[in-house]
Order: C-alpha cells, then sequence, then structure tokens
C-alpha cells in the first residue's frame, strides 16, 4: 500500500495500467454513437445506470465519454476508476482529468495529505494504491472529437477563451507528455502546486496550463491571461462567456461548475449537474447527467451544428442516496434556492428560431425585477426599442424605464403589436397571455427574489408618496408568486413564443455572461460587450442580505 506522505517508485511509466495501443479509430475519424458524461464524484451506481441505459438505448459499442472527477466526495471511487479502465482498454471510453484526478495524484505522490472532505481512502489504502497513480499519470488534458462534421473538445474546466481548438490540443499534448514523463523528476514538479495562477496561460508554463485546464471558472473581462478557480464578479466573467465572444468554430464540452448545473448554450454544454451533492436541500435538481449529441444535426451547408439549442438529447440518473449532508469541510455547497424562482439561470425553452423569421423580442418579469436594466441592455446592443418616453427616469430608475404606455392597455387593444416586430418591447409578467398568438415571441424573462422584489416595490411606493402602509402589505409576496406561476405555466404552453430565463442576480455577478446568452438567444448580431456595460451593481439597492439583517 502507498501510503500519502511516500513518493512513489521512478519505474512506474512500466507498470501494467499503461494505455494500450490505439487499436481502434478515434471518434474524430467516424460518425459513431457517443454519450458525453458529466461529473461522477464516486457515484459508481448511478454512472453504471446512466451508460447501461445509453447503451441499451445506442448499442452496445457506444462510447462513453467522461468530463473528469470520477473520483472524490462520494462512496465509491475504486469502483468508478475500474469501469473507466475498462471502457478505456476496450476502445470506447475517453477520459480526461479532473481537478479531483488531480488531487489523487498529489496525495498518491506524497505531495498533498487527505483533507477533510476528501473520501479517497479506498483508493488511497487499495493494494494497487501506485498503480492508479500510474494510470492516472497518462490521462489526457484534451480529448478532441467530431459530431459529423462539426468539431469539438472535451476538456473538465475550461480553456482560454482566445485559443483555437489546435492551441488547446498543443497545449494539453504538452501537459500530458510531461505529466507522463518517465522521468520522475519531470512529473512530481508538474504536480506540486503553482505559487500562483492565471497571469501564466499565455507564456507556455505547463504547469498554469494544468490548473487552467481543471480549475478555472472565471477570467478577467480585460485580461483573459488573467483566471481564477473561483465563480465570477465584476470585472470578471464566466471563462465561457469570454469564450463564446470570439466565435469559435469548435464546440466545448465540460464538466467542473456543479453550482450552477446542467448548462446548455451555442457551442457549449456544461454537464455537471452534481449528483454527488443531491442530498443537500439547496441542490435542486441534483443528478448525474450524460448528453447524446445527434450527429445527424450537422450541417454546414445550413449552419446547423449539434451544439445548437434548445436541446433536449439528455439522459439523468437520479442519485440513489443523499452522499453529502452539508457539513463537510472543503465541500462545495450549492447557494440556497430564491423563492420565485422557477428556472435555471441560462435556461431557454422553445422551439429553435427559423432563418429569417420575424420575431417581437419580448422582456418580461415582475415589475422591479430588472426589466428595465434588460431593455437597456438590448438597446445598447443595437436592438430598437419600443419607447415613448412617457415615463421619465427617475431616482428608482435613473437610466429610464423604456415603455411603450399602449402596453399597459393590452387587453382593450392589440392594435400596436405589429408595431414592435423587429424590435423589443417590455410585457410585464401579469400581460404577458394577453400577447396575440399571430405573432412570434423571444421572450427575456428576468427573475428574481420575491423578498427583494417586495422590497424595492415599497421602497417606490415610499418615495412616490403613496404611503408607507400600503408598501407594508404583507400580501403582496403570495400575490406576486402567483403571477409568476402563471406566467411560467403560459410560456410552458405556449407554441409561438421561445424564452430565456435570466436570473437578475446572476445578471449582476456576471454581465458579460448574461449579455453572451441574450445575444445567442436573440441570433448572435449584438454587441454582448456594450450590454454588458449597461449594468450598474450600485442600483442593486435592495439585496436580501441588507433586508434580512
Amino acid at each position: 500500500m502507498l501510503q500519502s506522505s511516500e513518493a512513489p517508485p521512478a519505474n512506474l511509466g512500466r507498470g501494467r495500467f499503461r494505455e494500450r495501443a490505439r487499436r481502434v479509430l478515434p471518434g474524430t475519424l467516424r460518425s459513431v454513437e457517443r454519450i458525453f458524461v458529466g461529473d461522477v464524484q464516486g457515484c459508481a451506481r448511478e454512472w453504471e445506470r446512466l451508460v447501461a441505459r445509453a447503451r441499451n438505448r445506442l448499442g452496445a459499442d457506444c462510447e462513453i465519454w467522461q468530463v473528469g472527477d470520477l473520483v472524490n466526495k462520494g462512496p465509491e471511487n475504486v469502483r468508478c476508476l475500474e469501469r473507466m479502465r475498462r471502457e478505456v482498454e476496450a476502445g470506447r471510453g475517453f477520459f480526461v482529468l479532473g481537478n479531483h484526478e488531480v488531487h489523487l495524484m498529489r496525495v498518491l505522490a506524497g505531495i498533498d495529505p487527505l483533507y477533510p472532505g476528501d473520501s479517497l481512502g479506498d483508493v488511497v489504502g487499495s493494494r494497487e494504491a501506485s498503480e492508479w497513480l500510474e494510470w492516472l499519470r497518462h490521462r489526457p488534458l484534451v480529448q478532441a472529437f467530431s459530431i459529423g462534421q462539426t468539431p469539438g473538445l472535451m476538456v473538465h474546466a475550461a480553456v482560454h477563451p482566445g485559443w483555437t481548438r489546435s492551441t488547446c490540443e498543443a497545449r494539453g499534448a504538452k501537459v500530458a507528455a510531461a505529466l507522463s514523463s518517465d522521468d520522475s523528476e519531470d512529473w512530481l514538479n508538474l504536480l506540486e502546486r503553482p505559487r500562483s495562477v492565471g497571469g501564466t496561460g499565455s507564456d507556455g508554463g505547463v504547469r498554469d496550463d494544468l490548473a487552467r485546464f481543471t480549475t478555472c471558472r472565471s477570467v478577467h473581462c480585460n485580461e483573459p491571461d488573467r483566471w481564477e478557480r473561483h465563480p465570477p464578479t465584476s470585472p470578471w466573467t464566466a471563462w465561457h462567456a469570454a469564450w463564446r465572444i470570439e466565435k469559435h468554430d469548435y464546440g466545448i464540452v465540460y464538466g467542473h461548475w456543479a453550482e450552477r448545473g446542467l448548462q446548455v448554450a451555442p457551442g457549449l454544454r456544461g454537464l455537471d449537474s452534481g449528483c454527488v451533492y443531491a442530498g443537500l436541500e439547496a441542490s435542486g435538481k441534483a443528478c448525474l447527467t450524460g448528453w447524446r449529441p445527434d450527429f445527424r444535426r450537422s450541417d454546414p451547408e445550413t449552419g446547423r451544428t449539434p451544439f445548437d439549442c434548445p436541446d433536449d438529447d439528455f439522459l439523468t440518473e437520479k442519485p440513489v442516496a443523499p452522499y453529502l449532508s452539508g457539513e463537510e469541510p472543503y465541500s462545495f455547497q450549492p447557494r440556497p434556492r430564491r423563492s420565485g424562482i422557477l428556472a435555471r439561470h441560462g435556461e431557454s425553452r422553445g422551439a429553435v428560431r427559423s432563418h429569417g423569421e420575424a420575431e417581437i423580442a419580448v422582456v418580461s418579469g415582475l415589475p422591479r425585477s430588472g426589466t428595465s436594466m434588460l431593455m437597456q441592455m438590448l438597446r445598447a446592443g443595437g436592438i430598437d426599442v419600443l419607447s415613448d418616453g412617457k415615463r421619465a427616469p427617475d431616482l428608482d430608475n435613473p437610466r429610464g424605464y423604456l415603455e411603450w404606455d399602449a402596453v399597459k392597455r393590452i387587453r382593450e387593444d392589440v392594435s400596436w403589436v405589429p408595431q414592435a416586430t423587429g424590435r423589443a418591447v417590455k410585457v410585464v409578467a401579469p400581460l404577458l397571455r394577453e400577447l396575440p398568438d399571430r405573432q412570434r415571441y423571444a421572450i427575456v424573462f428576468c427573475q428574481r427574489d420575491l423578498e427583494e422584489v417586495v422590497a424595492s416595490q415599497a421602497a417606490m411606493l415610499i418615495r412616490g408618496g403613496r404611503g408607507e402602509e400600503t408598501a407594508r402589505d404583507d400580501s403582496l409576496g403570495p400575490l406576486l408568486e402567483r403571477e409568476v406561476s402563471r406566467a411560467a405555466r403560459w410560456l410552458e404552453r405556449a407554441s409561438h413564443v421561445r424564452v430565456l430565463f435570466l436570473d437578475h442576480v446572476e445578471i449582476i455577478r456576471d454581465p458579460l455572461d448574461a449579455a453572451v446568452r441574450i445575444d445567442s438567444f436573440l441570433g448572435g448580431d449584438l454587441d454582448a460587450q456594450a450590454m454588458s456595460r449597461e449594468v450598474d451593481p450600485d442600483l442593486y439597492r435592495h439585496r436580501k442580505q441588507a433586508i434580512e439583517s
């Protein structure tokens, strides 16, 4: 048994778990059925069930592509590793290293201890511990593939926003070569934790690239060579938002970000839906997720790709047990779910927009939920907004409301609606059901915690001289919740709309990511960076933390 304090022998490169010579064509050279699987983290039973379902549906030769973080926090890490090794050796498995595999290698190499919250004891204490280190050292950081004629990459966490597909492959290969070196000094030096990260990604530093590929979440909006493993707050943004602005010709499948859950965006599939966190009250729809891309959607003549949205080609497996209590140190804790939020940030629903299809862009939500901010973003991005200027800017909204007064009378008069075609108009949630179904609508729906909405509306009523008694109406919260629920049910049923849900607090935290999502949803012709500059965090005055205190 290899104890965590021991250094491994120098000849581990000769072990029996060195990957077999490639005996089959890689997935980049053929159209095969495959399923990409998110972070497993020791949840072996869920993983095996999902793989069995995929093969039952797609055939026994279906390839399993796993985004890393097979191990840690869950209970059956050796079982997960053994299953992945069998798939790789059979030529039907493709796997990239995640941050938890890197940590496991550091533990097995005597560089790191087992931290509180780790569940890696079954691997560290096994008779094959040193051989698992050998096997992991020979796994890639970047795995290329093609779906039909659409190129893609699988990584665990992130890539530099400016890197081309070939650059990602080359840098990943350089890291993998150093990690699999037969000279123990080379790979032990690589596994040493970098003194700093986020500033050397462009200078060829393999240690920084290893950390970026396996731990990055955020990049600086103006200096993408700088990155962090923490979620973004302005002036930082999600790495994939900055990546999408570059309009690359390849897609990326990744994991690592359980807090955000399943991420489905043009060119991107983020598959970490937090299976191991299912026992936590705040975890939401935690499960293990697999994406089965449809190569028949790859058509260069029409520009369609399997990475288009919306996309429902997913398999999910519910956890069989609540693995974590939420009390574990060093473990990720999801943010609590907020009242009034009916969909994940960034989720879109409805049919794909047809080429040349005339739509009305509608901004909706409850009053004081961020609808004016969204209208300002759309105007800055290049969309003509329908606004008559009757409601002037004031202390509650110094940048303007951008409203069209006729919308308030939509129950009696819809003659104005055709004027909004190809433009943007604000329609509050209670009036959405009145939109005539002879038009098509792309709705950007902004959700905000209901306690913040109530506090903001109350402050507006007081400043407007309409009385503190009215502002403190306790029935307002339940009334607003009913209105949001009614609007959500209508959006699910309406066949003439498609909708993008955004979360007010997430827009404030990462305006560029929100702008890129809106741009993609509305056709990809907007100036996302100009849109993001319209978000002023100083105007976020009724935060839930302040209300509760």
